[in-house]
């Protein structure tokens, strides 16, 4: 069996070393003239419960190298036959996206998204799943990008007992944030195993613009063009109203005066100005949708000899 031999053992040594962790299988064939052993490796190379674009990464990275060159990666030797090649390139392909059978587990959140008024809070479930007979405790943490809002984790820890589910909840509160949009990373870690899942918050609001903001009669515009814009998310109906100062000598009214938006969307009214006197005036446009209200100010004048 001297071919044997020598094969049997240049198996066996790729087979135990110890960089390759436990997670390899040994395939023992033997007859009355020969015996061979082969060798095949985990698929999720990472073993992060996951055959992925993390673990094609890893073949990349170390593609046609063989045993004994410093670029050589004995995980992603996926067939043992010492080249990292197309061979366990493919084989790992074929088996894409599929679960891996290590005790794992997995992380989502309930809902995928908040939007949340300014200075308001909201809550999300963050749940942990064994997977595959995962057992143990998983630390979560959460990462807020851009920051502006604050989040807090409550537990920050979830002990799973084999093929259960446990959940943790996420409070958000937006007060002295922006608006827009914020992404939530959350992260659970037990050990070597790590998962992440992210919820999008939105700040919703809205803002107001006016184009111009200065008219002047008889030579100038006689309107001005209010847009009201989403942010963060925000949907709704905005009421406009109008304030004159002074009071006297001029009207102004808005066309419409309620703007529906959509989230992303905007909006527009005309401002419509009437002077019946000669003089200058502040017209302040305020939108409002419930609890939320922001103005803008156009400036009317009407000179008897023309305004410089």
């Amino acid at each position: 069996m001297s071919p044997g031999t020598l094969n049997w053992n240049y198996l066996l040594n790729i087979g135990l070393n110890p960089s390759l962790s436990s997670n390899v299988g040994l395939t023992i064939t033997t007859s009355n003239s020969n015996s061979a052993v082969s060798v095949t490796r985990n698929l999720d190379i990472n073993q992060d419960g996951l055959v992925d674009r993390a673990d094609v990464n890893i073949i990349q990275a170390a593609f046609d190298c063989t045993i004994g060159q410093s670029c050589y990666d004995p995980r992603a030797d996926v067939d043992a036959d010492g080249r990292v090649d197309i061979v366990d390139a493919a084989t790992v392909a074929f088996h894409w996206m599929e679960v891996d059978f290590i005790p794992n587990y997995g992380i989502s959140t309930t809902p995928l998204s908040l939007i949340l008024a300014p200075s308001a809070s909201g809550t999300a479930t963050v749940t942990v799943t064994s997977i595959n007979g995962f057992a143990g405790t998983v630390s979560l943490d959460a990462v807020v990008y851009p920051s502006g809002i604050t989040v807090a984790l409550s537990p920050s820890s979830l002990s799973l007992s084999v093929n259960s589910s446990a959940s943790s909840t996420l409070s958000v509160s937006t007060t002295g944030a922006s608006p827009g949009f914020y992404s939530v990373n959350i992260t659970g870690i037990n050990g070597p195993l790590s998962h992440s899942t992210i919820i999008t918050v939105g700040v919703a609001d809205f803002n107001i613009t006016a184009n111009p903001t200065e008219l002047f009669f008889p030579a100038g515009p006689i309107q001005s063009m209010i847009t009201i814009s989403s942010l963060g998310g925000f949907q709704g109906t905005i009421t406009l109203s109008t304030t004159v100062s002074p009071s006297t000598g001029l009207t102004a009214s808005p066309n419409p005066t309620n703007i529906t938006l959509t989230p992303g969307g905007s909006g527009t009214s005309y401002l419509h100005v009437d002077p019946t006197s000669f003089g200058a005036w502040d017209v302040t446009i305020t939108a409002t949708s419930g609890n939320l209200s922001h103005s803008v100010v156009v400036s009317v004048a009407r000179c008897r000899f023309g305004c410089v």
